[in-house]
């Protein structure tokens, strides 16, 4: 039971992941700057926007004023139930200066991993606090079985909404 509700958490995600991948593609090529022929062209210019690999662009008197993007962890937890690892993070996302909390789940059995659950990004650093204790609190004091029940619901809603912003996107192009 506990593994078939996580391979179906992370199926979920999996398509979760490649929709919004694709809203995104819309709306970058929707606004001014660079255009993408693909997801992985996209995802690829801002791997090295994230990482100042384009600093080169600028000569040194200028570069010095040039941000770093790189994200920072300002808080973690790790807990193992059964066979799931379960990661909580909370970092500052250096771009916009929100600060952004997940949760990652590990299964030690077949070395899955789900990524980037339960997103939070707020541009109050209390209240990224207090949603990274609610998740660590959900992990510590829940039976495997409903914490991955809740997740799998949670999943399904925004796979209904990701779909329903996709559909709406492609019908306004």
């Amino acid at each position: 039971m506990k593994n078939e509700q996580y391979i179906k958490l992370r199926d979920q995600v999996s398509e979760m992941n490649k929709i919004n991948d694709e809203i995104s593609l819309i709306n970058w090529n929707r606004e001014d700057g660079p255009k993408f022929s693909s997801v992985e062209d996209m995802k690829d210019f801002e791997k090295k926007l994230k990482n100042n690999e384009f600093d080169y662009f600028f000569d040194k008197e200028n570069n010095n004023s040039i941000l770093d993007t790189r994200d920072v962890i300002i808080e973690s937890f790790s807990h193992t139930l059964e066979d799931i690892s379960f990661y909580i993070y909370t970092f500052k996302n250096q771009s916009n200066s929100n600060y952004v909390t997940y949760m990652a789940l590990s299964n030690i059995q077949d070395n899955g991993n789900i990524d980037k659950l339960c997103g939070n990004s707020t541009s109050n650093k209390e209240l990224a606090h207090n949603y990274f204790e609610n998740l660590k609190l959900a992990i510590t004091t829940n039976s495997i079985e409903d914490i991955l029940d809740n997740l799998i619901v949670g999943a399904e809603k925004t796979l209904l909404s990701l779909k329903n912003k996709l559909s709406k996107l492609t019908s306004e192009n």
